[in-house]
């Protein structure tokens, strides 16, 4: 049975508006319903008829995955999920977060996965063939920045395996812009420590300076991690 009704959730007034009119100019008896806000969505959609709910991370109140969760968690099964997202973010942060996000989409019940700009009519039409077949579907785009982030990663752990739990610890810290006090008041341990673990790093990551390690930060993202993301993998915990 085809889903007429759709639920577009993001805070871009323009992009709720321009997919509103391209889905009710592209599909039969579309009825589309938009908002800013995840609790509006949520309240909505407790009650409504089975949706399409297209919905970005970044959200008022609430992100995409939380809202997604929530729903799951209430026992509302009859919707389906798609998660979008612009190509700059994709490029920038997904690339680097690909196994993370795609994990917690998964357990949040997200089978849909695209970025906002391939929202066409291919596109769609691949997303009804699919909740038709109750099969998942991640857009071209999507894929490939998944593809990209699998070999990245895959360098990224390659050198961490070098390096100790409290080493990786260090340099999470550092990554995340603290000082050297800073530091070592979270480690529980002097500066001189400290100093020791920053050569440690170095010298296995065949760096030179301390710049060259924030390159190296900043070049895989670091900055955005936990302790908890470096020392171990969402698929572990399955």
């Amino acid at each position: 049975m085809k889903i007429n009704n759709w639920m577009i959730v993001d805070r871009c007034p323009l992009y709720r508006n321009g997919l509103s009119d391209y889905i009710k100019q592209t599909q039969l008896h579309a009825i589309v319903d938009q908002t800013n806000s995840g609790n509006e969505a949520l309240n909505k959609l407790t009650t409504g008829e089975p949706s399409i709910v297209i919905a970005n991370i970044d959200l008022g109140e609430m992100d995409g995955i939380e809202l997604f969760r929530t729903i799951l968690h209430r026992g509302i099964n009859h919707h389906h999920f798609v998660f979008v997202t612009e190509l700059h973010w994709i490029e920038n942060t997904y690339s680097r977060f690909a196994n993370f996000l795609l994990w917690h989409l998964m357990k949040s019940g997200v089978k849909f996965i695209a970025s906002k700009e391939e929202l066409d009519n291919l596109t769609l039409n691949n997303l009804f063939q699919s909740i038709e077949q109750n099969k998942s579907f991640i857009s071209f785009i999507i894929q490939q920045s998944y593809n990209n982030a699998h070999i990245e990663n895959c360098l990224l752990e390659n050198k961490l395996l070098f390096l100790t739990e409290r080493e990786r610890e260090y340099l999470l810290h550092f990554a995340n812009h603290k000082s050297q006090h800073e530091i070592a008041d979270s480690m529980l341990i002097g500066t001189n420590t400290i100093n020791t673990y920053r050569e440690r790093v170095l010298k296995k990551f065949t760096l030179n300076s301390t710049d060259d390690l924030k390159r190296f930060c900043s070049m895989y993202y670091l900055y955005n991690l936990n302790i908890d993301s470096i020392n171990s993998h969402p698929n572990k915990n399955k």
